[in-house]
């Protein structure tokens, strides 16, 4: 029997901003994501608000505030109640970074393509900001795994760019840190807990413990209000 399949879009189409869609299939209805943009917009919360009497379900794929900053509102004020499901990295995560956004500053330690199947019937894929490249400290995603799905729901975030190879990338990093701490300059690198901090915490050990760097001689440090809790949990999830 097939089902009918309904998608909305409360925001992440026709734009960049922050992706929050309604799936329903038949009567049962999933809220893909509930991100909120940085200004905390009362428009887009009170069309949100409308719809949380009907969610069955809540799917989170990443754990910033682009895709799961809206949730502890929700949660908290305006009556969701119902099963919210995430992989263990994007929850204890998404944790650790509304922590750190409730103190007023600004990982993704993977993120979660979901597959939704009723009863052996049609394959519901949700795949959006996934990265194929395979990173310092995560392999890209696998999407050879997903086999003509019925619907997939995605996105085309960055598909004009081009990206400069990765060494090129890290030469230049290296290459102006270097030059700027020769000059007896400070440098700052600003990124916040849930974008390419482990990535860029890698990279940076990487160069302090190189000797050919020249860099061993200049302090090394990571400031952040749960950077102990973020590295310690990325420890033991990136398998």
């Amino acid at each position: 029997m097939t089902s009918i399949i309904k998608l909305q879009s409360l925001s992440g189409a026709q734009d960049e901003s922050h992706p929050c869609y309604l799936l329903q299939v038949d009567e049962f209805r999933f809220l893909l994501d509930c991100g909120w943009d940085e200004d905390f917009s009362t428009d887009f919360m009170e069309e949100l608000k409308r719809h949380i009497p009907t969610v069955d379900a809540v799917l989170l794929s990443y754990p910033d505030h682009a895709h799961l900053g809206a949730l502890p509102h929700l949660v908290g004020k305006c009556g969701l109640t119902c099963p919210i499901y995430a992989t263990i990295p994007v929850y204890k995560m998404g944790q650790m970074f509304m922590y750190d956004l409730y103190q007023l500053l600004d990982i993704c330690l993977g993120g979660t393509i979901w597959k939704i199947v009723k009863d052996g019937e049609e394959e519901i894929i949700y795949a959006i900001d996934y990265n194929h490249k395979k990173e310092r400290h995560l392999n890209g995603c696998v999407l050879e795994t997903l086999n003509r799905p019925s619907l997939m729901i995605t996105d085309s975030y960055n598909a004009t760019y081009v990206q400069s190879r990765r060494r090129i990338r890290d030469e230049q990093l290296m290459t102006t840190i270097l030059k700027t701490m020769r000059n007896d300059g400070n440098v700052l690198v600003a990124v916040d807990t849930a974008g390419r901090m482990l990535e860029l915490v890698q990279l940076l050990d990487q160069m302090w413990r190189s000797a050919e760097s020249g860099l061993a001689p200049y302090s090394l440090a990571l400031l952040n209000n749960v950077c102990f809790n973020v590295v310690e949990f990325a420890k033991s999830q990136v398998s």
